[in-house]
């Protein structure tokens, strides 16, 4: 019996470190299959729907001719293009990202106002000096688009695999392309000393062209619904000065590009 005994006793004083030491650490698969974390790699960002408001302001071009002996005046005023309604947009951008909080990326949008312009037509009396008269009208929707690549500096303080928000900014290449006033049409009823009445009846348009180097900046954030899929939302300014050979007064002028937009769309992740 002492012999059995003895035996028990030892078994007993050794089973608890056999269970310590199979349950100490975890096995070697589960630290194998820890998850990664960070955003995707490369992705690229589509936008839907928003607003743009233009960075351009009120402008008018005029032209001064001799006519009957005195100086003729006609203008072409053109308002600040006017922010459209929630609309689709083009825009289309990529980065790629070399570490969770640095990426590198570029982007191509486009924007189209319709707007007319606002005319003045001011025309000496074909007989009598100092006489001169005056008549006003506009024309029809004048389209002026915008186009813009740019190239993104982006810093992402925020990002997991589930969400992302980033700040960026860099240079922008803009083409512009706009229906302009190259000369206003009007009818002319000259009478007595006092009767000349212009009636402007439309203008005349020509399209004028420019490109520029500017700059944007702007921030986003992604949601992501799926492992691939992020519904994202932004806002975005870009700014730039295009000079172009402005036909009604027939000389340079500097046209103000970019805009400020707010948008919504989505990411696509292409890889992890």
């Amino acid at each position: 019996m002492r012999p059995v005994a003895g035996l028990l006793f030892a078994v007993l004083l050794g089973f608890p470190g056999l269970c310590a030491a199979q349950s100490f650490g975890p096995p070697p698969a589960a630290q194998a299959t820890r998850p990664q974390t960070g955003p995707a790699r490369l992705s690229v960002d589509v936008s839907l729907v928003g607003v743009a408001a233009s960075q351009a302001q009120d402008r008018y071009f005029q032209v001064t001719r001799v006519q009957f002996g005195e100086l003729a005046t006609y203008r072409a005023l053109y308002p600040q293009p006017a922010t459209p309604s929630f609309a689709p947009l083009s825009d289309v951008s990529a980065a790629y990202r070399f570490t969770p909080v640095f990426a590198l990326g570029g982007g191509f949008s486009q924007i189209t106002y319709d707007d007319g312009a606002d005319l003045v037509a001011t025309v000496p009396h074909p007989a009598f000096f100092g006489a001169s008269g005056t008549g006003l009208g506009s024309t029809a929707a004048l389209s002026r688009r915008e186009r813009a690549f740019n190239i993104s500096i982006i810093l992402a303080p925020v990002h997991s695999r589930r969400m992302e928000w980033r700040l960026f900014g860099g240079p922008s290449y803009f083409w512009y392309s706009a229906e302009m006033v190259s000369d206003v049409l009007y009818t002319q009823t000259a009478g007595a000393i006092s009767q000349n009445v212009i009636t402007v009846d439309g203008a005349e348009s020509r399209t004028a062209e420019g490109t520029t180097f500017g700059l944007h900046l702007g921030s986003d954030f992604a949601y992501y619904v799926l492992p691939k899929l992020a519904l994202t939302g932004g806002v975005q300014m870009g700014y730039g000065t295009v000079s172009l050979h402005e036909p009604l007064s027939n000389i340079n002028q500097q046209i103000r590009v970019g805009n400020t937009r707010v948008c919504m769309g989505v990411r696509f992740a292409l890889g992890r």
